[in-house]
C-alpha cells in the first residue's frame, strides 16, 4: 500500500475528507515506511481507533508492530534522477473502489530494501 492509497483508505473508512494540508502531512509521515509496513500500520490503526487516527496514533501502531523505518535500514540512491534521492517516485493510479485517478507515490527502483532479514 502506498502512502496515498493509505490516506484514501483512512478517509473512506472513517468517511472523513482531509484537507490538502492534512493529506500532505499524513502522506509525508507514511513515506517513511515500506508499502508492506504501511498496510500493517493502517490495518492496526483501523482496528484500534473509532475515529480517524492522528499521525501520532499511526506512529504508535508502527512502534507496537516493531516496524523499523526504511531510513534506518539503508537509504535510497541520493543521486537518483527519478526520485531525486527520496526513494519514492510519483505515479498516477486509479483507486479500485471509486475508479478515481489520484496522484500517488511508490518505491523507486533505486532502493533495493533488503527488509528486516536482509543485510544492513
Amino acid at each position: 500500500m502506498t502512502p496515498s492509497e493509505a490516506v484514501i483508505e483512512l478517509q473512506n473508512t472513517y468517511d472523513k475528507e482531509l484537507t490538502e494540508f492534512q493529506t500532505a502531512r499524513y502522506t509525508r509521515f507514511l513515506m517513511k515506511f515500506t508499502p508492506a509496513d504501511i498496510e500493517k500500520i493502517v490495518c492496526k490503526s483501523i482496528e484500534e481507533c473509532r475515529l480517524l487516527p492522528r499521525i501520532a496514533s499511526l506512529n504508535d501502531a508502527a512502534k507496537d508492530l516493531l516496524v523499523q523505518r526504511p531510513d534506518r535500514r539503508r537509504g535510497p540512491d541520493r543521486d537518483c534522477k527519478v526520485c531525486d534521492g527520496t526513494g519514492w517516485k510519483s505515479v498516477k493510479v486509479v483507486y479500485s473502489e471509486t475508479k478515481q485517478e489520484v496522484q500517488a507515490v511508490e518505491r523507486c527502483g533505486c532502493e533495493d530494501d533488503p527488509g528486516p532479514g536482509g543485510v544492513f
